[in-house]
């Protein structure tokens, strides 16, 4: 039988968050609108500014010594960002990306797993199905390792390490797709995992091999089970959640960012606009996530 979770929310004032991510006992995100990446206290509400460059970040990574990985959308570098504030390029994807970059995920190795959309939509781009994931080695060595994706988003590894989950947004229907992972780092044949009815965008893992993906015109996040079955449903009212992180102190805790709810309006005319607006919420979950990544 599904079960039903409550969200609470804790801060506001975001204009689109993105690559939400536990750090210690606090929560980072990008404010992808608001072109800077924020640290949020889970306690007070209270959110910081950690790196205002006015570059449009997308997706996140936080590393062992505390300092960032975050995605620059536009001019598709993988950015550095040192607990001191010093900001340097960790990667140039300029020469292999062909549309924006979204969400990444780092595995146990320090393979990085970026997505690249294949098309720029901000700037009158048409969708189309050219997305690619690209392999960031750690020697700094690129490759794409799937092509011919549709809007490739959500991205996360098992707590095993064996596996990478990936969302389709704008396949018909939006779909999750679980790869295996090789030693080298290039991934196996596709294997269906889960569908939805609407858009699938963030998702994150539990250690006890749950999937819990954001399906935001649905209001709700859902949690799958290994076999791609639907076991509990965090709901958000007239809020659409779009990225989402479990971990904290305990590693029971999920972060949510979510934006109020567009009533059909179209997201990418919203975002260019700046008309959205994005809320922090946490979910109390029954599934630690120490091993998953993120």
């Amino acid at each position: 039988m599904e079960k039903a979770l409550t969200a609470r929310r804790i801060a506001e004032g975001l204009l689109f968050g993105e690559g939400i991510r536990w750090r210690g006992d606090e929560i980072v995100l990008s404010d992808m609108i608001g072109e800077r990446v924020v640290a949020v206290d889970p306690a007070s509400g209270a959110i910081r500014t950690l790196f205002d460059q006015g570059i449009r970040t997308n997706g996140l990574v936080v590393l062992d010594d505390g300092s960032i990985l975050v995605l620059s959308m536009y001019d598709t570098k993988v950015l550095k960002l040192a607990p001191d504030g010093a900001v340097e390029t960790y990667a140039d994807l300029s020469g292999v990306a062909t549309g924006y970059l979204g969400d990444v995920v780092m595995h146990a190795s320090g393979d990085l797993y970026v997505d690249d959309v294949g098309v720029r939509p901000f700037h009158g781009e048409p969708l189309k199905q050219i997305g690619r994931v690209i392999l960031v080695k750690p020697d700094g060595s690129l490759s794409p390792v799937l092509e011919n994706l549709s809007f490739p988003n959500g991205i996360v590894i098992s707590a095993d390490g064996r596996t990478l989950f990936l969302v389709q947004s704008f396949l018909s229907p939006p779909s999750i797709t679980a790869f295996n992972i090789r030693a080298d780092g290039s991934l196996g044949d596709p294997r269906p995992f889960a569908t939805a009815e609407s858009l699938i965008d963030g998702l994150t893992a539990d250690d006890a091999g749950g999937i819990w993906a954001c399906v935001p015109h649905e209001n709700e996040i859902r949690r799958f089970d290994s076999g791609g079955e639907i076991t509990h449903r965090v709901l958000f009212g007239n809020y659409e959640p779009i990225a989402c992180t479990i971990g904290g102190p305990n590693g029971t805790v999920m972060a949510v960012t979510a934006i109020k709810s567009l009533e059909g309006r179209n997201i990418f005319e919203e975002m260019q606009a700046k008309k959205v607006r994005a809320d922090i919420f946490t979910v109390d979950v029954p599934f630690a996530n120490r091993l998953s990544r993120p």
